[in-house]
């Protein structure tokens, strides 16, 4: 009785809940679409590659994978680096503002 009261007293609360639900599911669902087109293409691209040349494939692989953990490193380095100075400035704001 209490959901049945709310909807009928918040109409429109209820309506922007429905609205953000399906513009969720819609975005959810273009991405699952990306990311599978983006497997694919990668699939088709090493596949390719393998097909060039299959006696160097997992040297390339071995050497790509190496690569991309080196630069995903730096990111991340430079993430943390980012929040700690986001921190530091959040502090500053909270101390300049609580004087």
């Amino acid at each position: 009785m209490e959901i049945i009261d709310y909807i009928t007293t918040h109409q429109a609360a209820v309506l922007l809940a429905v609205i953000a639900i399906l513009i969720l599911f819609f975005l959810i669902r273009k991405l699952f679409k990306f990311a599978l087109l983006f497997v694919l293409v990668l699939l088709a691209v090493g596949g390719y590659y393998y097909y060039k040349a299959p006696e160097e494939f997992p040297e390339n692989v071995k050497r790509t994978i190496g690569e991309v953990k080196d630069k995903t490193g730096k990111v991340v380095k430079g993430g943390k680096k980012l929040t700690e100075k986001l921190g530091k400035v959040v502090d500053r704001v909270k101390k300049a503002t609580s004087d």
